[in-house]
């Protein structure tokens, strides 16, 4: 029995190795596609920590990254990568004036030691501004001082800095003052056959904005991901025989005029030509250099170029090795502007590819680009905001999310072999316990591909619902990800992100995948993505349901609730709702209405995608039993609460709400869905468990057909809802001495009364909070204790239409709508303060940008626009991670209700 089966096993295996085998001999034949996958900092990741003690940030900081290959991925600036990330390219920049050439964004570390005084934050100026779904054209920009980069000073001026003071920008240096070179990257595919068939373009246009001359050497970079020198690695890989090692070599051609090229060969890829532009290459200069991404030698291009003199050069390799650099030493006039161009092909040129056919391309695709968004947002009447500005913030939004695609490698099992190969045997910190099934190596939409280079599922949601305007299969691809059996767990459990896998962050999946089943009509999609989701939702009830410590009583008979501790709103608690006291627990009131809200979606879902009667039977029933188990709504406040129990000297147990008025508490608001009745009636077998299970329905008088299924009920909604939006006189504008919940940006997480009424419990307090945390918590780089945060005012929002529309129709709810959708969208597009005699373009001044001079002067376009993580409840000034699209690409949601349901109507 035995042989049997160790027979079989030997059999499955084989036939394993052969279908691995084909595939990768089907992929060497494809051509390369090369997208925007590359991370813009993989350095400090626990997936690159071997620390005894989980430092991540201190050991792999910023000056190490550049010298040691990397565990599980590679980073550059503005660069791209194959969906593997095994070939990178990227850029490089040196003025002359650095001790390293600019390889990457420089940021402040986070962690125990944090060197930034409200955690990690990069300190870099760049700015996504085009991208195509299918990565035919991208375009960025980035802006390096003419000066030494402030490095030293940045890190000083922050030390300096608690967590009540504000952090320390590279605006903040004045270093741009002394001018700056404006590096504009392009990236284009040539998808008709004229340059040789899916080549992909790259071009650097660097603008010498300063009052003198000035150089820059430009340094575009090709290397391979160190997959064979790790034991993080594929065994396959690193078994190979050296002659089988990824490779690039130099190409030398028969005549003059053949182009600096290299070959870029990889056992898993087709062999790829990387021919560079002989424009700016001095003949006595460097060339192409080579070098090998080997610890110690990853930087040796850098030092070579930045020696002071020739006997500090490090020896490189003459024709070949794992990385290379072309050189390229521009000096221009103030004002002046040049180009540096490279070819990734998969056969080399004979002669260079003229610069006019390389700029027709590079226009083609931008003008395809350009009219794709264009029919995109062609329900945004260009004359609601002067110049189109409102439509490039669409458009930014979208792009920002496309450049925000990563490959993400992660294996546990891999993850701790390599620290056992460490000499590493101790637990640490990031212990992967319970999730070593996961088997992460895939293009995902990250947050903030420098502030957070790994996903966080939440998050994933928010991000598709808006992908799935321009790319709706990697939209649907996004979710189902997040569902499988490589990243969820068996019993159901989503996970959270690399720092705590096991950090509940709201089950906002649902919610998402219903978003992109309305944007795309895919039952196919909503067939196989559903009985995922009800696994997830399965597991919270078998894992984060409770039984009251309080003695019980015939009102709690049916009572229901729910512990979650983190639950995505980091410092919303007067305490760590992850780390409660052992005398004490909370049951929160925002986990009720996201299970809940998870439910109405799913019955949505199961619905739309014709499943049994006793499928939705089993939705009906455990939705009420949710509205008849709620007991988080206070009547004395009209406000819903968490609640807190904590057992007393005398060994009792008892209860109160915790009256915080917070998101929390407007949670249960977005837990409503408008139904079609018959939907729910029209089978006889639902409409009967509507009746039995005793589901709260609410249905308009003699109107048609729509309905309302919500976890409050209609007098819990209007009063709660009060708290919110207020009755009362007074101008549209919400002004200054405003203390609720309504700011001149948005709805705040936490109302501007607590500015004056703060909140103390367990030996903790909670204050109103605009801006950045005063607290440490979860890092402090986030807070949600009055700042404006986008995802929470768009469900706000489109829960007061579906109030509106599907059973208490109310002109206020439409006003209250429009309202935050203008507040949200000026944070972005500005006003016009029409001073000094400037013209209405030049005028414009965003909030988010706060007083940066330079976004009032030189970057003022909308280009130049940043999307950060949350805004100022008072000022709308941007705070936490600066390229967060990621959820904050929002924007185009609250544009499209404003303009296509409210306007328009």
């Amino acid at each position: 029995m035995k042989r049997q089966y160790q027979a079989k096993a030997t059999k499955q295996k084989q036939q394993q190795q052969n279908l691995e085998a084909t595939e990768a001999k089907q992929l060497r034949q494809a051509p390369v596609e090369f997208g925007p996958y590359l991370s813009d900092r993989q350095w400090a990741t626990i997936r690159e920590d071997l620390s005894a003690d989980g430092s991540c940030w201190e050991f792999c900081d910023f000056h190490r990254s550049h010298r040691d290959p990397y565990l599980a991925g590679e980073d550059g600036l503005l660069g791209i990568c194959d969906s593997g990330c095994r070939l990178c390219f990227a850029w490089g920049f040196w003025n002359g004036k650095d001790a390293f050439v600019k390889e990457k964004l420089f940021g402040l570390t986070g962690g125990m030691r944090a060197q930034g005084n409200h955690g990690e934050d990069v300190k870099e100026a760049y700015f996504y501004q085009l991208n195509s779904p299918s990565h035919d054209y991208m375009r960025a920009k980035y802006i390096y001082p003419v000066e030494a980069f402030p490095y030293d000073r940045l890190l000083a001026e922050n030390a300096k800095r608690s967590v009540t003071d504000d952090e320390f920008e590279i605006y903040d240096t004045g270093v741009f003052d002394k001018g700056y070179w404006e590096i504009c990257v392009e990236y284009a595919r040539d998808d008709d056959g004229s340059g040789g068939g899916g080549d992909t373009v790259c071009v650097m246009t660097a603008k010498n904005c300063s009052d003198s001359e000035s150089t820059l050497h430009a340094l575009p970079t090709v290397w391979f991901r160190n997959t064979w020198n790790t034991v993080y690695s594929d065994s396959a890989a690193t078994k190979r025989a050296d002659k089988d090692q990824p490779r690039l070599t130099r190409v030398t051609g028969a005549n003059k005029n053949f182009p600096p090229t290299v070959e870029c060969r990889h056992p898993e890829l087709p062999t790829v030509f990387a021919q560079f532009s002989n424009e700016f290459m001095a003949a006595d200069g460097p060339g192409i250099l080579f070098t090998r991404n080997e610890t110690e030698e990853k930087n040796a291009i850098s030092r070579y170029l930045t020696a002071a003199r020739a006997q500090d050069r490090p020896r490189l390799p003459r024709d070949a090795g794992s990385k290379c650099s072309s050189v390229h030493q521009l000096t221009l006039a103030p004002g002046a502007a040049a180009s540096v161009c490279v070819r990734l092909s998969n056969r080399p040129q004979s002669r260079p590819v003229p610069l006019l056919v390389t700029n027709e391309l590079v226009a083609r695709q931008r003008t395809k680009t350009e009219a794709f968004y264009a029919k995109v947002l062609d329900w945004l009447p260009e004359s609601y905001h002067p110049s189109g500005d409102l439509a490039e913030i669409c458009r930014l939004a979208y792009s920002g999310l496309l450049w925000s695609k990563q490959y993400y490698e992660y294996r546990p099992t891999r993850y701790l072999k390599c620290r056992e190969a460490a000499g590493i045997r101790n637990a640490f910190r990031w212990n992967p316990h319970g999730w070593e099934h996961l088997d992460n190596a895939d293009i995902l939409s990250m947050p903030d591909k420098w502030e957070f280079p790994w996903y966080a599922s939440w998050d994933t949601g928010f991000q598709a619902a808006v992908l799935a305007d321009v790319d709706p299969d990697f939209a649907k691809a996004q979710l189902e990800l997040m569902l499988s059996d490589r990243y969820m767990s068996p019993e159901g459990q989503v996970p959270g992100c690399e720092f705590n896998y096991s950090d509940e962050n709201p089950p906002v999946l649902a919610w998402s995948a219903y978003e992109v089943f309305k944007s795309t009509g895919d039952l196919d999609f909503a067939r196989r993505i559903y009985p995922r989701l009800k696994l997830n939702f399965a597991w919270w009830l078998r894992h984060r349901r409770v039984a009251s410590q309080c003695s019980a009583d015939d009102s709690e008979s049916d009572a229901v609730y729910f512990k979650s501790g983190f639950l995505g709103m980091d410092n919303i608690c007067a305490i760590d709702r992850s780390q409660v006291p052992d005398n004490c627990r909370i049951y929160q009131a925002d986990a009720y209405a996201w299970v809940f809200a998870t439910g109405l979606h799913c019955l949505r879902l199961a619905a739309a995608a014709g499943q049994s009667d006793s499928e939705l039977c089993y939705w009906l029933d455990w939705l009420a039993r949710l509205q008849r188990g709620f007991r988080h709504f206070d009547d004395a406040e009209g406000f819903c609460f968490d609640i807190l129990e904590e057992r007393g000297a005398d060994g009792v147990w008892r209860r109160t709400h915790v009256r915080i008025l917070s998101m929390v508490g407007m949670m249960p608001l977005t837990a409503v869905m408008d139904f079609d009745w018959s939907d729910l009636a029209g089978r006889e077998a639902v409409a009967a468990a509507i009746d039995r299970c005793g589901l709260r329905v609410e249905r308009p008088g003699n109107s048609g057909s729509r309905c309302l299924v919500s976890l409050l009920s209609s007098r819990q909604w209007a009063k709660v809802f009060e708290r919110l939006f207020p009755l009362r006189e007074g101008p549209a504008d919400c002004s200054d001495a405003d203390e609720g919940f309504l700011g001149p940006y948005g709805v705040r997480m936490v109302s501007r009364w607590h500015r004056k009424h703060p909140v103390t419990l367990a030996q903790s307090t909670l204050n109103y909070e605009p801006g950045e945390s005063r607290t440490g918590m979860y890092g402090g780089n986030s807070n949600w204790r009055g700042p404006v945060w986008l995802c929470m005012n768009y469900l706000l929002v489109q829960a007061a239409l579906r109030v509106h529309e599907g059973g208490r129709p109310d002109p206020r709810l439409r006003r209250f709508a429009r309202q935050v959708c203008e507040r949200v969208l000026s944070i972005f597009v500005g006003k016009h303060d029409g001073v000094d005699g400037q013209t209405a373009a030049t005028a414009r001044r965003r909030p988010l940008h706060g007083e940066a001079k330079e976004f009032a002067s030189q970057w003022r376009g909308a280009e130049f626009a940043l999307f950060y993580e949350y805004f100022h409840g008072d000022t709308g000034r941007g705070c936490g991670a600066s390229h967060q699209t990621g959820w904050t690409a929002l924007v185009v949601k609250f544009a499209q209700t404003l303009h296509k349901r409210l306007v328009a109507e």
